[in-house]
This record gives C-alpha cells, sequence and structure tokens, in this order.
C-alpha cells in the first residue's frame, strides 16, 4: 500500500478540540460519537495515523501558495490579457502587491499551517503522555523515536513556514496542545523565539530520524534525516547564517547514506514517471481517488488542482523576461542531445533541455506536449498582435507528459517541495560567500552539466563538455544565480524559495536595487513581439496560425502587429513597499478571534 493509499483511508483527526468563542464557557460534554482522546492516542498504531493526517495537511494548496507566489515575485504574468489580464482580480492584486490582512489566500495558509502545528502537537502530546517509551519492546521503542521525529519534524517545518512568511517571523507559538480558551489565546511571540523553536524541532528530527525510511514500510514520501537536514539548512540560508548552512548542505550532498543524486535521466523530471526519484528531498503525494465524503473544492481533497492554477486564463502564465532567459541558455554543442534526433551533424534544437523540462514554449516545436503535439500546436498557446496570452506555461505541475488533454481542476501529480539541485545551488552560494569562486562554479555546473547546458568557467573536470571560457568574479557569480541559475532551476517550486531568494539578496529594498523597479525600467527587460512560423510535431507547416510569436530585442521591421513589452512589472515597482509586502500580515481572522493578539 502506498501512501496515497493510506491517506486515502485514514478520517482527519481533530481529537477532542473544544469549540472556543467570545463567551466564557464552552462545550464541555463529549460527543459519543465522536473520536476523543479517552478512546484514541493510546497505541503507536494510533499515532501513527496523526503523524498521516500531521502529512495530509501538505495536500492544502495554500500551504505552498504556489500560484499566488508567482504572481508576487518576478515569477508569474497573471493569466489571460495584456497589458492588463483580464478576469483575474486575484492575480493582479497579489501581482501589484495589494494584498492584505483580509486577503482569502493568507488567511487560509495560516489556517493550514496551524492545523499542521495541532495535528503534530496531538501525536506529540500522545507519544510523551499516553504511551510510556520506557514501557515498550526494543523494537516499539524505535518506533516511537521515529515517530517522534516525525511530528517534531511537522512541526518545525510548519513554523518555519509562519516564521519564513508571516509578520516578520513573529507569529503565535503554540508548543502544546490546546486544551483551554487560554491556551488558544497566546500572543505573538517575538521573531527570535519562534526561530528559536523551530529549529529545536528540526534538530529533533534529524537526530531522530534515520537516513532512509526503514524498508518494508508501507507508504512513501515521509521526512527523512535528509528532509530535516535539508529545512535547517535552509533556514540558516534565510538569516544568512551561512556557516551553519553549508556543513548541512555538503552533508546532504556528499553522504552517501542518505542516497540522494542528481538525476540524469531527464524522462523523470517533473513528470509523473519520475515522482519520488533519487533527488526528491520532501514530495507530496497526490491521487486523483476521492473521498466520498470530501467535495471537489475542498482542501482536503486528494489531488492538486496546480495543473489548472499554472495554466488557465487566471493562471500564473511565464513572464516575458522569464521566457527569455529560457529561450536564450546556451547549449553546449558537444552533446548529441542537443541537436536534433541526436546527431550532432544536425542544427541545435530551438530551446534548451531545462526549458523545454519546465516551460511550454511557442519555439520548442520538438518536443511534444500533451503527447499529440508541440506548444504550438496546442489551443491557447499564442502572444498574438495583442499578447493575449503571453509567451509560455509552466509545465512543472501539469500532466502533459501521460494524457493528451488536462482533466479540468484535478491532478494526482505529486508536487515536489525541496530536491537536491537546490541544495547544490545553496552550498554553490555558501562558498561564494567564503570568496571560494571556483568551488562555487563546480557546483553550479553540476547542475548545467546534466541539462545539457555550456559550462561556466576556464575548465573543470568534464573535460569532454563544451565551457564558456570566462574568467568570474564573485559579483557575476552571484548575479548569475540570481537572475539565471536559480529562477531558470527553481521557477514556481517550493515553498517562497524565489521570495526568500530576493529577500536575502537585499532585491526587496525600497531602492534602486529592488527586482521590480529592475524588470520595470532597465531596458534589459525590454522586448518585442515577433512573428513565429511554427511547425507541428512531424515538421510539417502549422497552417491554422494560432498568432504564435516569439520575443525579440529589437523592433520587428515590416510587421505592424509588433507589441513592446515594457509594462510588466510597472504596477508592482510603483506599489511595493517592503513594510507592507516583505512578508504576510497577520490575518484580520487571527485578530479578530485570539483575544491576546487583539489590536
Amino acid at each position: 500500500m502506498t501512501m496515497n493509499n493510506i491517506l486515502k483511508s485514514i478520517a482527519i483527526l481533530t481529537v477532542a478540540l473544544p469549540t472556543f468563542t467570545s463567551c466564557d464557557n464552552y462545550l464541555t460534554e463529549l460527543n459519543p460519537n465522536e473520536t476523543t482522546t479517552e478512546v484514541f492516542w493510546n497505541t503507536l498504531s494510533d499515532t501513527q495515523s496523526g503523524i498521516y493526517a500531521t502529512y495530509a495537511v501538505l495536500r492544502n494548496d495554500y500551504v505552498l501558495n504556489i500560484r499566488q507566489e508567482a504572481w508576487r515575485s518576478d515569477m508569474g504574468w497573471p493569466g489571460y490579457g495584456r497589458p492588463v489580464p483580464q478576469n483575474n482580480d486575484e492575480g493582479w492584486s497579489w501581482y501589484t502587491h495589494l494584498y492584505n490582512y483580509t486577503t482569502d489566500a493568507i488567511s487560509r495558509k495560516w489556517d493550514a499551517l496551524y492545523t499542521g502545528v495541532w495535528r503534530a502537537n496531538q501525536v506529540i502530546y500522545a507519544l510523551e503522555n499516553r504511551i510510556d517509551r520506557e514501557a515498550l519492546s526494543a523494537e516499539d521503542q524505535s518506533k516511537w523515536d521515529y515517530q517522534m521525529g516525525q511530528a517534531r519534524f511537522m512541526r518545525g517545518l510548519m513554523y518555519f513556514y509562519l516564521s519564513s512568511a508571516f509578520n516578520n517571523g513573529s507569529v503565535v507559538l503554540r508548543k502544546n496542545l490546546i486544551q483551554s480558551t487560554s491556551e488558544f489565546n497566546q500572543p505573538l511571540a517575538p521573531a527570535e523565539e519562534v526561530l528559536e523553536f523551530y529549529r529545536a524541532d528540526l534538530q529533533a528530527a534529524y537526530d531522530l530520524l534515520p537516513y532512509t525510511n526503514p524498508s518494508g514500510q508501507a507508504y512513501v514520501g515521509l521526512a527523512t534525516k535528509g528532509t530535516a537536514a535539508t529545512i535547517l539548512a535552509t533556514s540558516y540560508m534565510y538569516t544568512k547564517d551561512y556557516d551553519k548552512a553549508e556543513p548541512l548542505f555538503y552533508e546532504v550532498i556528499t553522504d552517501k547514506r542518505y542516497g540522494y543524486e542528481l538525476v540524469q535521466d531527464l524522462s523523470k523530471m517533473f513528470t509523473t514517471a519520475g515522482e519520488f526519484n533519487s533527488e526528491s528531498i520532501l514530495e507530496i503525494s497526490y491521487s486523483l481517488d476521492q473521498r466520498p465524503d470530501i467535495g471537489t473544492w475542498d482542501d482536503n481533497c486528494m489531488y492538486n488542482r496546480l495543473n489548472s492554477m499554472t495554466t488557465s486564463t487566471v493562471g500564473c502564465l511565464v513572464p516575458a523576461w522569464l521566457v527569455w532567459a529560457y529561450n536564450n541558455e546556451e547549449m553546449d554543442p558537444a552533446v548529441p542531445e542537443n541537436h536534433l534526433d541526436g546527431d550532432l551533424n544536425k542544427a541545435l534544437r530551438n530551446v534548451s533541455l531545462r526549458a523545454s523540462s519546465m516551460v511550454a514554449l511557442i519555439n520548442d516545436v520538438t518536443t511534444p506536449y500533451y503527447i499529440t503535439g508541440n506548444t504550438a500546436e496546442q489551443p491557447n498557446m499564442y502572444g498574438g498582435p495583442k499578447a493575449e496570452w503571453g509567451f509560455g506555461k509552466y509545465k512543472k505541475y501539469t500532466n502533459h507528459d501521460i494524457v493528451t488533454e488536462e482533466k479540468a481542476v484535478m491532478s494526482g501529480k505529486n508536487v515536489v517541495v525541496n530536491r537536491l539541485s537546490d541544495v547544490y545551488l545553496m552550498y554553490a552560494e555558501c562558498l561564494l560567500v567564503k570568496n571560494d569562486v571556483q568551488g562555487a562554479l563546480n557546483y553550479i555546473n553540476e547542475i548545467r552539466y546534466r541539462w545539457g547546458l555550456k559550462l561556466l568557467g576556464t575548465t573543470g573536470k568534464y573535460s569532454s563538455r563544451t565551457y564558456d571560457g570566462k574568467t568570474y568574479s564573485k559579483e557575476e557569480v552571484l548575479h548569475h544565480l540570481q537572475f539565471v541559475e536559480r529562477p531558470l532551476e527553481l521557477s514556481v517550486e517550493g515553498h517562497q524559495i524565489r521570495w526568500q531568494d530576493l529577500l536575502r539578496w537585499g532585491l526587496l529594498e525600497d531602492d534602486d536595487n529592488n527586482i521590480f523597479k529592475k524588470l520595470s525600467t532597465d531596458e534589459e527587460y525590454e522586448y518585442w513581439t515577433n512573428n513565429f512560423a511554427a511547425v507541428k510535431l512531424d515538421g510539417t507547416p502549422l497552417t491554422d496560425l494560432k498568432r504564435n510569436c516569439t520575443l525579440v530585442k529589437t523592433k520587428p521591421s515590416g510587421n505592424p502587429k509588433t507589441q513592446f513589452i515594457n509594462y510588466e512589472y510597472d504596477d508592482a515597482a510603483m506599489n511595493y513597499r517592503k513594510s507592507y509586502n516583505a512578508y504576510y500580515p497577520i490575518p484580520q481572522k487571527e485578530i479578530m478571534n485570539n483575544t491576546a493578539i487583539q489590536k
């Protein structure tokens, strides 16, 4: 039985939680039909079910807010329509930084994360107070340790997300299982206290969890020592404590006991066939199976909706600057896969293998997209004289490799939250901080090698591959990480990866170095649309033209229908203020219901 099937079969556990109101009294009699602490949490089987229920929280779309974070950062154009998107008020408000404490996605994220905290606290409480570890057999003591490691990891992860996302890191710190109104009404804890608390959880998880999950287990996808190490190191990265982040990243990369390796088989990158591959560190398991008690739009459903959220008329489409970057990655001519039919004597592909794996581009004519055709053959994929749709769609969360047409709303495709290439690039940045420029290039080149891209620098361990021949300074390597390697490798992935990068690099300050000002005013990020003579996947001309076009740097001659793309991020630059937008605010609902933080 897989984790999918186990999570289908368990009930969502919300054991004996009183309903708190503004009144002094609350419900004290237990519902005889409700599972309570009097009849549950007495065995390791009970607590294991609690672990599954805690992990199920990750399936809630709002935990990661992938679409909202794409709009909020520099990773997403808000769907149909240019220069102003149509019928997408939510996307436009995120894109222009007009979200606030009443914004629905902010409130839902808060609720989802604290649901995870609550469920983890249930398990921790039961293990510490209902199951006597010392009275267990040696085998069951190992199970107890494993479950405690999982619960501490999930609570630490939830607070890592809360601390990273909300109120400069100052959030409500619920360390124990809530059993009274007074325990619910907690003030905002100082950011440093929250940071110390969740790092202690992650360290405990690291100490308790094995390098790999035990063989013969009936589930896959739960955290290991490597998962805890990665999240803990990432938390150090976000606070620029590079000396503590570096050894943990190095351990994850080099210690063979973890079993992590960069995937070299590109058919296993962002495809169903590649789920839980050797590069996956934390991955959310989904299924198209439905529980009869959960509706299509319920946040506890078994499937994810990112297939639609990243491609529809109100999706997060690839912004022009990123389309240009993907289109212009330098391929290594020495790699056969970069040539048509894998023949070194034939022309190079239109776009890189990395671009083909991650985004659907009009001019990627040789890569199947939804099996029967290429990108240009699919409906609603054009920039057009009015550039209604844009110039690219994200592939990472779609089922383009297994179906000819996306099933509306629902997808059973897993979501990778953390993977090894991110660790490589963060480790490279740690080396760069120590002025080890060549070391940083070596780890960046490991990523580029697997995609068949030109390697950076003058020399390295891959003597048969092509290097770009440049001598890089520390500043140039950092710029490459900021505007090429990390955004192209990790676009719309994980929990706020791009936003946290920008914040750490000082690109979200209220100055001329602000990312939105750069994208709005720098001529480097201005483009013109240009007609593209698209062909079908079989190489024949595409006769039913869908106004296909690409981006160019200079205005095309003799084409009156071209459009100047110089408006992206104008409104974002005008509205962004670090004090208001760098972090989510505490949601209105929490302020209203939690008397300890009412203003």
